[in-house]
């Protein structure tokens, strides 16, 4: 049995962090995707705007951007992170087992999905979210854990550094504090209801709490149940 090695080719935006992190994977090839200029992304606002209208979540930047990221092949496989749930136009000569769907958002309503081989989802709790909303059936659906680092969170904290860190929040001695990073989800805030007791606090840091100019599907949703928690 002889080894072949494995290529990777990695699309990003074309970031000063972005190159300076590359330099650390000599055996990835990098495309950089160029911002596009202040006027482009005024009228990206607007049409964003006018798809989420229309429930419809393709960018044309997207779009194009995937005609560019096709030059640097042939690939054995594509991977497509995020974007519309339909295998785009360009890539159709790549669909059956060459074209997969990364998911990391939760598809909370029914929706429709052709072209790819493999969902490769973060987490059970969207891969099952994926099988019971796609109208499209999808053989191949498995999960990929997102990697983390468990080091940042073993660092030691004194009595007097945690009521320190407490009172900069606004949390009292005896509150429950649930810290969740990333998109809530109602798994969570039912969660949440079971616990007795008045001091409970929630702070979430997802792209919602941090983009105050964006607005998400979900968070309207599950802002009412966070807010029924307060009550």
């Amino acid at each position: 049995m002889v080894d072949t090695p494995i290529r990777v080719c990695l699309v990003s935006p074309d970031e000063p962090k972005a190159r300076a992190l590359a330099e650390k994977y000599r055996s990835t090839h990098v495309v950089f995707l160029q911002s596009p200029g202040l006027p482009y992304k005024v009228a990206n606002r607007v049409r964003n705007l006018w798809n989420r209208k229309k429930r419809s979540r393709v960018s044309t930047y997207y779009a194009k951007a995937l005609v560019e990221i096709k030059k640097a092949g042939p690939f054995d496989v594509v991977v497509i992170e995020g974007g519309p749930c339909d295998a785009m136009a360009p890539y159709e000569d790549y669909r059956g087992d060459a074209l997969m769907y990364h998911l990391h958002y939760d598809p909370t309503m029914p929706f429709h999905s052709t072209g790819y081989s493999r969902v490769i989802a973060v987490s059970d709790y969207m891969a099952n979210s994926w099988r019971r909303n796609c109208l499209d059936p999808v053989t191949d659906v498995r999960v990929a854990h997102n990697g983390i680092d468990i080091s940042k969170f073993q660092r030691g904290f004194t009595e007097d550094d945690r009521k320190a860190i407490r009172a900069r929040f606004g949390f009292a001695p005896d509150d429950f504090v649930a810290l969740y990073c990333g998109r809530i989800i109602d798994s969570l805030v039912d969660a949440l209801r079971e616990l007795n007791g008045d001091s409970r606090r929630l702070e979430s840091m997802s792209q919602a709490a941090l983009l105050h100019s964006r607005k998400f599907t979900e968070e309207s949703f599950y802002r009412e149940f966070v807010e029924k928690i307060g009550e």
